[in-house]
């Protein structure tokens, strides 16, 4: 059910009954049809032919207006459920791009890169040991053994062919992407 109430065709049948009275038109201006109600009110039902009509179209008049103004609340709680959904989305964005934000401090920011270059030069060993042990290896491979992120895994798969320590081919079997020694 809609939050206001629906126009009633009983009542639409009451206010078209004010021709009687020489007062046409008041069954559209209830509908919201101001302009038409207006052109019937100062023609008398545009000659008592629109009044005469109305009397067999009210009922279709009512349901089109309901209709419409249902269509028009779904379509706004539908656009409020939209806004509401993308500020959460924002919101959660920000969160998590402030929670990465560091205060800036040349020590910690210092003793973390050499941190990271250890890490990346035990990362390559680990990867090349691999290599050698297996003979080749995938991305998934070396992810698991190292116990290391996809994307650092990467960065060191794409280094150390960089350097041309290791190749990067195609299994002969099953086609999967493999790194092997040089």
């Amino acid at each position: 059910m809609s939050s206001q109430k629906e126009k009633s065709i009983g009542i639409a049948y009451l206010c078209w009954c004010g021709c009687f009275c020489y007062i046409c038109g008041l069954q559209r201006l209830y509908l919201g049809r101001t302009t038409e109600g207006l052109i019937y009110l100062f023609t008398l039902g545009i000659f008592g032919i629109g009044q005469l009509a109305d009397l067999f179209l009210i009922p279709s008049i009512v349901n089109e207006h309901n209709r419409r103004k249902l269509l028009v609340e779904r379509a706004i709680k539908h656009d409020q459920n939209i806004s509401q959904t993308v500020n959460i989305n924002i919101g959660e964005e920000i969160r998590s791009a402030l929670a990465g934000i560091q205060q800036p401090n040349t020590i910690s920011s210092d003793t973390g890169n050499l941190n990271k270059l250890k890490q990346s030069s035990t990362l390559d060993i680990e990867i090349l040991k691999l290599c050698k042990k297996q003979g080749f290896v995938t991305l998934t491979d070396c992810v698991i053994e190292t116990n290391s992120l996809v994307e650092q895994v990467e960065t060191s798969l794409n280094q150390l062919m960089k350097k041309g320590l290791i190749t990067v081919d195609n299994h002969s079997v099953d086609g999967k992407v493999v790194y092997k020694l040089n």
